[in-house]
């Protein structure tokens, strides 16, 4: 994989190919790599360099615990014309990439009324802008948001007192709206489920072959009423089996959609950014995944199903 940073509002391209990602942790304790000092006050403008809902969900814990650790730092996320020109799909020469794609809406998504965030960066602001390929690893199966905030003085003491699991701030009228659509659905508000039994990866968007491995994990859920969004026909299949009571979880806006999961009894299904994107919530999340191995892709808390009858579970710190 090659390794970026941005300086000058451009991808600049390290110039080789790296196993991992960031710096071991270890240069870090032993003084190689410099952190932020103890009393940061300064601006910290920040992005990733993919733009996806779950890009950003997975790493939505960072802003709220760097203002734990650096109180006075001032949070900075890109603009939305800097997504569209700077990190713009056609600027990674690397990439195979469609010209209709906007992900730029996405992290709007995500970081929707977070308190933690100070504004919004357009070019020419910065000399460099620190991103998610700024990580330092401890282990190669490490959550990517402990990655980022070690790279910056996070200590595992720090890890093991401030929760890093994904933060989604919602609105009251936001909730209301979601309350309401519950209740028009005959479904009491938190004793429903969510099903999402999709994917955006071409050779997944059909049922998975062996995704029955999860049934264990979900029979305790059998008949409660849920919210599902589905690629496929779901009746005939033990999904239909096990939730005969399904809602489509059509023509509701995504904020509103990202709402009702995350206030959700559970939420079962296929690894997707938008259940990733509400795991820092007290919903159930039991996920199947197809890769043989999450590295950094995994939020604490979640069970993981793997299509091999594998399952993973990492403990909630705090």
């Amino acid at each position: 994989m090659r390794q970026w940073s941005l300086v000058n509002d451009r991808i600049v391209d390290a110039g080789i190919d790296v196993p991992h990602l960031g710096v071991p942790y270890q240069h870090i304790l032993e003084g190689k790599v410099d952190v932020l000092p103890k009393a940061f006050d300064g601006w910290f403008p920040f992005t990733r360099m993919c733009n996806s809902i779950g890009d950003w969900g997975i790493i939505s814990g960072i802003f709220e615990a760097m203002k734990t650790k650096y109180p006075k730092i001032k949070l900075g996320v890109p603009s939305e014309d800097y997504l569209n020109t700077v990190l713009s799909p056609m600027n990674f020469k690397t990439w195979n990439y469609n010209k209709d794609w906007d992900t730029s809406h996405n992290l709007e998504l995500i970081i929707k009324n977070n308190p933690y965030i100070d504004f919004r960066f357009n070019k020419e602001q910065f000399d460099i802008v620190y991103t998610d390929h700024d990580r330092a690893y401890d282990e190669i199966e490490e959550p990517l948001a402990e990655q980022i905030v070690k790279r910056f003085g996070f200590t595992n003491d720090d890890l093991s007192k401030i929760d890093l699991r994904p933060k989604m701030y919602f609105t009251d009228e936001e909730i209301n709206i979601s309350k309401h659509i519950v209740s028009e659905n005959n479904m009491d508000w938190g004793d429903y489920g969510c099903l999402l039994l999709a994917s955006r990866v071409d050779e997944y968007k059909s049922q998975w072959k062996g995704d029955d491995v999860v049934i264990p994990y979900i029979e305790k859920y059998k008949n409660t009423k849920v919210f599902c969004y589905s690629g496929w026909e779901v009746d005939g299949t033990f999904w239909n089996e096990l939730f005969p009571n399904r809602t489509k979880f059509d023509d509701i806006p995504m904020r509103i959609q990202l709402c009702i999961k995350y206030f959700a009894k559970f939420n079962i299904g296929y690894q997707a950014g938008i259940t990733d994107s509400i795991t820092g919530g007290k919903s159930d999340i039991i996920t199947i995944t197809p890769y043989t191995s999450l590295k950094v892709n995994f939020i604490r808390g979640v069970q993981y199903v793997y299509l091999d009858g594998r399952s993973r579970k990492s403990n909630i710190y705090k």
